[in-house]
């Protein structure tokens, strides 16, 4: 299924979550907050299409890798084990979306991502001839941290018009990762867009239809730190 198609059903899943809404923010990227900043939308989005979800919460334990995994906006960071896992989940053939608009050290390094050192507010355009982006012309953004320069292993997907790298796509083993300079397009504030919805949609179809999807809570919330383990071993 597109990401036009599934974006589709966005309107309602808005109209549901912003009655009422709830002001109380979590932080960006949080898919337990109703705030504008907070990205419950994305979860019902995606539930809304047919893929089970779940919320790492009390422990960092990775899915069986046949789904996808967001990480979205980490508020404490990833332990070397932890990230060394993420890499390893990703080689076994699951699909992670990394997005965030601050640097990581652990979780980057493992992902071979680079970031410039200026941060930006840019309106993004997509980067032509990618697949992943059809549909997706003008993808609001907001403020980012922007990537540096890719591997040769990695493709940019988004780019911003003073050069400015906001989207990254890479290949490990089996599986492949989505890296976002922002977690704004995929907060219930731009959602509604219709570039922002179909970016948001492709990430979610992005295992194929009816994959399962976990978030990533635990880092978001400040539960990192512990050693990070994989579920299915």
């Amino acid at each position: 299924m597109t990401g036009r198609n599934l974006a589709a059903s966005f309107a309602a899943v808005v109209a549901l979550l912003f009655t009422p809404l709830v002001a109380l923010a979590q932080g960006p990227g949080d898919v337990e907050s109703d705030a504008l900043d907070g990205a419950s939308a994305l979860r019902q989005l995606a539930e809304a299409n047919g893929h089970h979800t779940t919320l790492m919460t009390d422990q960092f334990k990775l899915p069986a890798p046949s789904g996808v995994v967001f990480i979205l906006e980490p508020q404490s960071g990833f332990r070397t084990s932890e990230a060394q896992d993420v890499v390893r989940w990703v080689a076994q053939g699951g699909v992670l979306i990394y997005a965030s608009a601050t640097h990581d050290q652990e979780l980057e390094m493992a992902l071979d991502i680079n970031r410039a050192s200026d941060t930006g507010d840019f309106a993004i355009v997509a980067h032509p001839g990618t697949p992943l982006l059809a549909g997706a012309n003008n993808v609001e953004i907001g403020s980012l941290l922007p990537f540096g320069t890719p591997t040769p292993a990695q493709t940019v997907y988004l780019r911003a018009p003073a050069s400015g790298i906001a989207g990254l796509e890479g290949s490990i083993g089996r599986g492949h990762f989505f890296a976002l300079a922002s977690t704004y397009p995929l907060n219930n504030r731009l959602l509604d867009n219709q570039d922002d919805g179909a970016l948001a949609a492709d990430f979610i179809a992005a295992a194929g239809p009816g994959a399962p999807i976990a978030f990533d809570q635990f880092h978001h919330g400040g539960g990192g730190g512990q050693t990070g383990s994989l579920a299915w071993i």
